[in-house]
């Protein structure tokens, strides 16, 4: 959901302490975002971390009423190592859906 008529996100961050003053770092977050799709219609893409490469997800433009983005991530960082996930599940409301048998 890039852009929307309207809005409401939310993000919540844990680092736990003793990790943080040790070489180790961790680090665990959630985010969440409900929003009515700008001219009522939606687009979900994503592409790999690097920019350069192309959309690997593209749906096109379909008419959507609202969408919630739900999503975890979590990095662990050992030294010069850095291990992370990210996963997110978007929930999009669509008039056509709901027509569809």
């Amino acid at each position: 959901m890039s852009s929307s008529s309207s809005d409401l996100p939310a993000i919540a961050m844990f680092v736990p302490v003793a990790v943080a003053t040790s070489s180790d770092r961790e680090r665990h977050q959630q985010a969440s975002r409900d929003g009515d799709p700008d001219e009522g219609k939606l687009q979900a893409r994503s592409r790999p971390e690097s920019n350069l490469a192309p959309y690997f997800i593209d749906t096109g433009k379909f008419h959507a009423t609202s969408a919630n983005l739900l999503g975890f991530e979590a990095y662990y960082r050992p030294g010069p190592w850095l291990f992370g996930t990210e996963y997110y599940w978007e929930k999009a409301s669509s008039p056509e859906a709901a027509r569809a048998p």
